[in-house]
């Protein structure tokens, strides 16, 4: 059983420019920023009245973010939903 959502991922072009207008927008910065190397993507987290809203930025042309803009543009990347037990909440989806 879903128990929440984690997370909305949010692709972007130009990264300081996004920073810029959701740091504009929420009237804060990100609480959190970090590099995944094995994704090739930085991300940036803002925690928006409970509501973490991750920034997307591609390190490289080979990156899935980078793929993902070019093919779809900006825009919501993903969905990050909490639950008590992936492996139960895997099971289930998978059986129907």
């Amino acid at each position: 059983m879903i128990t929440g959502l984690e997370h909305i991922g949010i692709a972007h072009q130009n990264t300081k420019e996004g920073l810029n207008f959701y740091a504009l927008l929420f009237g804060l910065m990100p609480y959190k920023s970090e590099n995944v190397v094995s994704e090739e993507v930085a991300t940036h987290f803002f925690d928006v009245q409970n509501t973490k809203i991750e920034l997307l930025e591609a390190l490289s042309a080979a990156s899935p973010i980078a793929k993902f803009l070019a093919k779809k543009g900006q825009g919501i990347h993903h969905l990050a939903f909490e639950t008590a037990d992936i492996v139960v909440m895997h099971s289930h989806c998978i059986a129907n």
